[in-house]
């Protein structure tokens, strides 16, 4: 396959028409659209173990600077990688369509981006879990932040 037709099936998943762009189900606030290949919408996920880990190493990333107030997760499919979720997000949330800089000691690498409060929207991250889950899916999460 060329690097054209890659770049066209990449635009062509990551454009709104692609994904659903449906509030959540279960009263989460955040209206960002599910990302390409997901399989399945996890919602607040209460009680997961893998969604309760992934959240928890948000909330030690974060610090004090902020506090999750609002998670969403899903099940991605296996060939979903990291910079597929990051780059889709970007282009939702951010202003440039860029991720943002990494801003932790191992950007890049911990699956994690940030994304500071502008606009009226509220602070953001987003994050994939490093370990596949018993299916060989993926999980990603999108914690709305707010105050500590």
């Amino acid at each position: 396959m060329t690097r054209a037709a890659i770049t066209i099936i990449m635009l062509a998943l990551a454009t709104p028409a692609a994904c659903s762009a449906q509030a959540p189900q279960d009263g989460t606030r955040m209206m960002i659209a599910a990302p390409p290949g997901t399989a399945k919408d996890l919602g607040s996920a209460a009680g997961d173990p893998a969604a309760t880990a992934l959240a928890a190493l948000v909330a030690r990333q974060i610090g004090g600077d902020y506090r999750i107030q609002s998670a969403r997760f899903f099940r991605m499919q296996a060939v979903i990688g990291w910079n597929s979720v990051s780059k889709f997000v970007a282009g939702q949330r951010s202003s440039t369509g860029m991720p943002p800089s990494p801003r932790f000691h191992d950007g890049g690498l911990d699956l994690i981006d940030l994304y500071p409060a502008e606009g009226g929207k509220p602070a953001f991250a987003v994050a994939m879990a490093q370990e596949p889950l018993a299916d060989g899916g993926k999980l990603v999460g999108y914690f709305e932040l707010g105050p500590p």
